[in-house]
Order: C-alpha cells, then structure tokens, then sequence
C-alpha cells in the first residue's frame, strides 16, 4: 500500500485525468443528455477503449481428436422449395434447477422450427 500511494502516476493515469474533464465538459455542454454511442464514438476517434470487468468464458472444449462430420450442403443455406434441407443447432438456457438444453430442427426455406427438443443433459 505504502508503496503505491507514493509511486509516480502512471501514463494510463496521467491519460484518464486528461479525459475525464474533456468528458465531463462535454456532457454539460450537450445538455447531460450526450448518450453512450456519441460517447463511444468520441472514445474511438481518441483510440481509448474501456476495460472489460469480465473475463471471456469458454463453455465448449473441442475435442482435436475426433473425426468432424462433413458438410453435406458446402455451406450454402438456400433450398428451392419447402422440406428440401433442414437444418439444427443445438444452445443451452440456465435455468434456476441448472442448464437446459435445446435442439431445434429448422426448414431452410421457410426459416421455421419444424422439431425441437428440450432435455437437461446433451446424451
């Protein structure tokens, strides 16, 4: 602690207390109503970006060692006519008793759920 109080501000700090007026100054001459995208926009053209207070989750591990399956339509999602290709996906929602898991079963043409299942594991 005593090292920090008597430790020189740092260039991030010397930064911010140039910042913080300019921003300040420019709130009160728009009124108090300059929004967060005037406010992001400002932030972007001066090249500062805030810091995140949460760290990235990463919720799936992929397996290197399995064989992935292969795609059978190259990757173009159109279909001439109704009930020619469908397509899923599965996502999970967090509920209160824990996660449950979706399966939707799409029609390609229509973009319309035409199966869908919910369980709480993914076996």
């Amino acid at each position: 602690y005593r090292a920090a109080v008597g430790r020189a501000p740092s260039a991030r700090q010397l930064q911010d207390d140039l910042l913080v007026p300019e921003i300040a100054r420019l709130h009160a001459e728009n009124y108090g109503v300059y929004g967060r995208r005037k406010m992001h926009a400002l932030m972007r053209l001066a090249g500062v970006r805030g810091v995140r207070k949460w760290k990235r989750v990463f919720t799936t591990r992929s397996d290197t060692t399995t064989v992935l399956p292969s795609d059978l339509v190259n990757r173009r999602f159109t279909a001439p006519a109704p009930r020619r290709l469908w397509d899923c996906d599965v996502t999970y929602v967090a509920t209160w008793s824990g996660f449950a898991y979706v399966a939707f079963v799409t029609d390609v043409y229509s973009h319309r759920i035409v199966g869908w299942n919910v369980a709480a594991t993914l076996r």
